[in-house]
This record gives C-alpha cells, sequence and structure tokens, in this order.
C-alpha cells in the first residue's frame, strides 16, 4: 500500500512539475520614443537704468546696477548658441536738437561675470564647460555676451554683467530713453 501511494504520489509530482516547466510564450514589440525640441531664448533680468549725472562741460560716465541675462536652450540640438547685447541712441524729448541724444556707441558692457548653470526644479545644474562670457566693449553695434560652443550649451545658464554710458558734454537737461536687447542664435 506504500508503495502504491509513493508511486501515485511521485506520478502526480511528475505531472505537476511538467506542467510547471511548460515554457511560456513570449512575444516582442517595437518600442520608441521621440523628443521636440523647443526654443533658444535670452531674457533680460529687467530694466536698465543708469543713475543720473550732472550737466557738465565734459564727458561723463554713469554705470548702471549689475543685471544678468538668462539663457535657455531647449532645442536639444546640442548645436551651441551665441547671444548678443545691442543698445540703441538714448534720446531726450528734444531728440531733434544734437545735444539731446546720447550715441548707441556711447554705451559698453563694462564688466561680464562668468556664466552658471540654473538648477531646474528637481534636477541638477547644467555645467558651463564650453559656455563661455564674452568681452566688454561699446554695444552701438551688437557684441557677444555670452556663447556656448557646438556639443555644449543645451539647459538653462545665468550670466551677470553691467552696463556703463557716457554722456556727452554739454547734454541738455532731460530724461533719455532708448533700449537694449539680448538676441540668442544658434550655431549653424
Amino acid at each position: 500500500m506504500k508503495v502504491r501511494h509513493l508511486i501515485g504520489a511521485t506520478a502526480v509530482s511528475c505531472l505537476l512539475l511538467g506542467a510547471l516547466a511548460t515554457p511560456a510564450f513570449a512575444d516582442t514589440a517595437a518600442t520608441g520614443a521621440s523628443v521636440t525640441g523647443g526654443a533658444l531664448t535670452a531674457t533680460l533680468a529687467g530694466p536698465v537704468t543708469f543713475p543720473a549725472v550732472a550737466a557738465s562741460h565734459t564727458d561723463t560716465a554713469s554705470a548702471a546696477p549689475a543685471t544678468s541675462v538668462d539663457v535657455n536652450d531647449l532645442t536639444s540640438t546640442g548645436a551651441g548658441w551665441g547671444v548678443t547685447i545691442a543698445a540703441t541712441d538714448l534720446t531726450g524729448a528734444l531728440a531733434a536738437a544734437a545735444n539731446d541724444i546720447i550715441p548707441a556707441a556711447n554705451v559698453s558692457l563694462t564688466a561680464i561675470d562668468a556664466p552658471a548653470g540654473v538648477t531646474p526644479p528637481g534636477g541638477a545644474a547644467p555645467s558651463p564647460t564650453g559656455v563661455a562670457a564674452g568681452t566688454p566693449g561699446a554695444i552701438g553695434t551688437a557684441i557677444t555676451l555670452v556663447s556656448a560652443a557646438a556639443g555644449d550649451g543645451v539647459g538653462e545658464y545665468t550670466d551677470g554683467f553691467t552696463l556703463g554710458v557716457v554722456v556727452p558734454a554739454d547734454s541738455l537737461a532731460d530724461s533719455y530713453t532708448g533700449s537694449v536687447t539680448v538676441t540668442a542664435t544658434p550655431l549653424s
């Protein structure tokens, strides 16, 4: 009787093991994902305002408080980019008068910091490797404020800088207005 139970238990065990050892059938499907690039932007931290200067028979310099530009490269191309800065003439209410215009050539980038990566929420700041500050100079025509070499620059960066203006001798007492523009352009 014991032998019969042993043989029966062995047979049931073999059937169970055979059922468990039956190969499973699997299917594989192709998968994919795509990333759509976004925009390359450059944004000034705010307006640039030069402190007032006293009327003078000599040229007088004035420096605006430090400000910054935020560059955000969501293109995801790694092509690199450049950001330029340029100023327009500063004109007073009597712009027709020759001494009521401060030429754009008198506005300059006087100091610039090293670029720094901006930390996104829940992430890590991008490395500023390959991202470089421009060189100070007059901004009556566009000059480079900050740039990223090809293969670098994907992410968000900030770069602090200071602007100065030289008010020409014998300028009229007036409030002068103009604009400062930053432009981001991908490298080609």
